[in-house]
Order: structure tokens, then sequence, then C-alpha cells
């Protein structure tokens, strides 16, 4: 039942491998979500301490303020679901080598659960793309930041 030859190993390796560079990508993707994540915290602290300065017109503020919230929830949002991507794809590479293992076939549950994964993947990507379009939105509203002042 669990007899395999190396080279059944290794064909098991080579289909596993498109999957797991898939991973790998899913990876820099979270590091570059992160990275956007902090910088909206980062200037949202900001804005807190020009807030509690006690400036005179804090509408500007908490309209910046409110901006920076709703994209910190779509970055983690985003976040969220690729980590769920991620998870699928190693669920993923442990069914392919159950597969093989147990000689049954399970290439439908293996098609199914791979749909999912890219769904919850383009489901990241599309919230992701949202956030960038209200960043730049934000931007535009504001007009060009100041030389050496975030953008965040």
């Amino acid at each position: 039942m669990f007899e395999l030859q190396l080279t059944e190993i290794s064909h098991i390796i080579q289909q596993v491998f498109a999957p797991a560079l898939l991973l790998a990508g899913i990876g820099s993707f979270l590091n570059v979500m992160a990275h956007r994540l902090s910088r909206v915290i980062d200037r949202a602290r900001q804005i807190e301490g020009e807030v509690t300065a006690g400036s005179e017109d804090d509408q500007p503020l908490n309209s910046a303020r409110n901006i920076l919230s709703l994209r910190a929830r779509l970055i983690s949002l985003a976040m969220g679901l690729s980590t769920a991507t991620a998870v699928i794809i190693c669920g993923l590479i442990a069914l392919m080598f159950v597969d093989a293992l147990v000689h049954i076939s399970l290439m439908p549950v293996i098609a199914l659960v791979f749909i999912i994964a890219m769904l919850t993947l383009m489901a990241s990507l599309i919230i992701l793309i949202r956030e960038v379009f209200i960043a730049t939105a934000a931007i535009r509203r504001r007009g060009k930041p100041a030389a050496g002042r975030s953008a965040a």
C-alpha cells in the first residue's frame, strides 16, 4: 500500500514543485503587504501625534485617519486571505503525496482544492488593488506630498 519506487517519488516531487513555487510567491506577496501595512501604521501614529498636539482644525486629520484605518483593514484582510491560500496550497501538496501513497485517485479533490486556493488568492489580490486605489485617491485629493513627507 505505501510502497513507492524512487522514480515515483521523484515524479511526485516534480508535480509538487509548481505549488511549492506558488508558496514562495505568496510569501513574497505577504512581505509586500506587511511592508504596506507597517507604512500605514506609521502614518497613523504620526497623525495621532498631530491630533493630540491639538491642531486647530482636526477635520483633515480625522479624514486621513479614517482612510488609513480603512486601508489597514483591507491590507489585513488581504494578508489573511493570502495566508489562507498558503495553508490551502500546503494541504494540496499533502493531498498530492497521499494520492501517490495510497493509490486512490484524489484528483477531483486535488482539483477542487487548487480552485479554492486560486479563488482565495484572487480575492486577496482584488482587495489589495482596492487598497492601492484608495491610497492613490487620497494622495490625489491631498495634492502632491511635500518633499520629505511620507505619502503612506
